[in-house]
Formats: C-alpha cells, structure tokens, sequence
C-alpha cells in the first residue's frame, strides 16, 4: 500500500526555518494523532517535504510523497510537536541522497542541554552513525557505510528491547537497549544540523544533499513494514 493513510493538517505546529529560502525548501506538518492507525502502524509525525528536487528515491517521477528537498540549513520541530515520553517503542525513518564528504548531523535534539534523547550523525567516510539517550544509558548503534550520490532508505526502530537500523531495507544492525525510558523529551527534533558551538569544540557542519519522507511512528515498525516504505516510497 503506497498510500498513507489517516493524514490530517493541522495547525498546531509551527515549524521553524533557519536560513532557509521558503522558495527552495517547503515542509508540510501533518497528523499527529494518536488513534490515527494506519497499515504503517499508529502516525505520531510525518513530514513531507516537497519541491526543488525532481528526482526521487522511486526514480519513477516525482508525486506527492516522492519529492525532496535541499539541505544547507537546519530545520527545528518544536518540542510540542512530537513527543519520546510515552514510547515504549517508535520508529524514525527517511529518504536521504547526498554527495557531501563533510561529518554532518542528520537528527538531533540536544541544543537545549548537553544530552539529547536521539542522534543520527552522518560522519565523513560515509558511516551511519545513530546513538540513543535512555535513562540508565547510551545505546550506539554500529557504523552503517553509505554511498553517496544515491537514494538510500534508512530506519530507526527501536523495539522496546533492541534498537535496528534499516539500509534500503535490509537489517544492518541491532543492539540491546541500554536503559528504560528516552531521557530527554523536552527539546527541539532539529533536521539537518546544528548551529556552531564553541563550547564543544567539534567540526560538524550542517547537512549538504537531499531528505524526503522524514517519518516518525509511536511504535516499533516490524520488517515487512519497513520493506514496505521502501518499496512504495
């Protein structure tokens, strides 16, 4: 099924840009709710993101939940618009083509403290790396090697006991969960990177290429789900 189901505007969420042309780069918020069940599982956030790019992870024409959009940027989800607090289990998945050699963040939400609850780092060999802030511990999942230049799929599912990561989707890692409960829910989801901070002293820049498809499910996705979304992107 390529279609998603249950998707509603809604004007309670106010996405921040930053230094980004509204002529290039449009995201669009869509349902939130929580009894939204769908073939994907129950929507917590779905974004997505439109114009400028005409070629798409299908490579089969570009439609409506088959765009991307350029990245030089950041992009900021307001705290109010998701939440980590009453998972159990989610998954975070997303298209992402890009031709950068530079270590970049993909995902991130530690600008408001010193530990976020979610990192997907993209570093410069073009290694995946995701790390998880749960009460009790980190889980980082092992390096996921990527070429650049094409579409790749990517899904994050934690299970409630294990973490996966998905590549196009195939099943690249899993790693037991470290601790009970994500840690900080009271930042900002922040896409594509980071402002500089002196205080930490590293060289990541924000993330250079395309994004499509930035999904978010209060559940773990099992395989066939996964395939699923790669499959009918």
């Amino acid at each position: 099924m390529s279609v998603f189901p249950c998707v509603l505007l809604t004007a309670s969420c106010v996405l921040a840009l930053h230094g980004v042309s509204d002529a290039l780069n449009e995201i669009t918020c869509l349902s939130f709710e929580k009894n939204c069940q769908g073939s994907r599982g129950v929507w917590v956030a779905h974004w997505n993101v439109d114009r400028v790019a005409d070629d798409c992870p299908s490579g089969n024409g570009c439609g409506r939940f088959s765009r991307g959009t350029t990245y030089g940027s950041m992009l900021s989800i307001p705290r109010f618009a998701y939440s980590f607090s009453a998972w159990s289990s989610f998954t975070l998945s997303f298209w992402f083509k890009t031709n950068d050699a530079k270590t970049s963040l993909l995902f991130h939400n530690d600008l408001c403290q010193d530990h976020g609850s979610i990192t997907v780092t993209l570093y410069n060999a073009g290694m995946l790396i995701t790390e998880l802030e749960l009460e009790g511990g980190k889980t980082t999942m092992s390096a996921v090697f990527l070429s650049r230049n094409e579409w790749h799929h990517v899904a994050i599912v934690w299970t409630g006991s294990d973490v996966n990561t998905y590549v196009d989707a195939a099943l690249k890692d899993t790693v037991p969960l470290s601790g009970a409960r994500i840690y900080n829910t009271w930042c900002p989801l922040v896409i594509a990177g980071r402002p500089k901070n002196p205080e930490k002293n590293d060289d990541v820049v924000p993330y250079e290429g395309l994004m499509d498809q930035i999904c978010m499910y209060g559940q773990g996705l099992t395989a066939e789900q996964v395939k699923e979304m790669y499959d009918h992107p």
